[in-house]
């Protein structure tokens, strides 16, 4: 199974529209950068047999203009059970720990924008 996480920036964040539009190139970057760096991370993490699980780590950025969503996934179909383990393996973290230290980046990077 595949793992996925989607956020709508305006959520994350809990800035006002007009606030939101007034600091938007600004934010659009840090939200590339982070996002950047932890599929980077997070495919440095995932362990490595054949590069499947590496390659599959990518994040989109939806309508950013408009909604401000963002997608962070990884589309091996075995991402999950490496992730959080099965009966017969122990977990093996590689995603979420990035992307969620990425989303805290986000918030705090966003909220010192002036």
């Amino acid at each position: 199974m595949q793992l996925e996480i989607k956020h709508n920036i305006n959520e994350v964040l809990k800035l006002s529209e007009k606030e939101l539009n007034k600091k938007k190139d600004e934010i659009q970057d840090i939200i590339v950068r982070e996002l950047t760096y932890a599929t980077n991370k997070a495919k440095e993490d995932a362990p490595y047999r054949t590069g499947t699980l590496r390659r599959g780590i990518m994040f989109n950025i939806i309508d950013l203009k408009k909604n401000w969503h963002f997608q962070v996934i990884s589309i091996a179909p075995y991402s999950s059970y490496v992730e959080f383990g099965t009966v017969k393996m122990k977990p093996r973290p590689f995603f979420f720990k990035n992307i969620d230290k990425a989303v805290e980046n986000i918030k705090k990077k966003a909220k010192a924008v002036k």
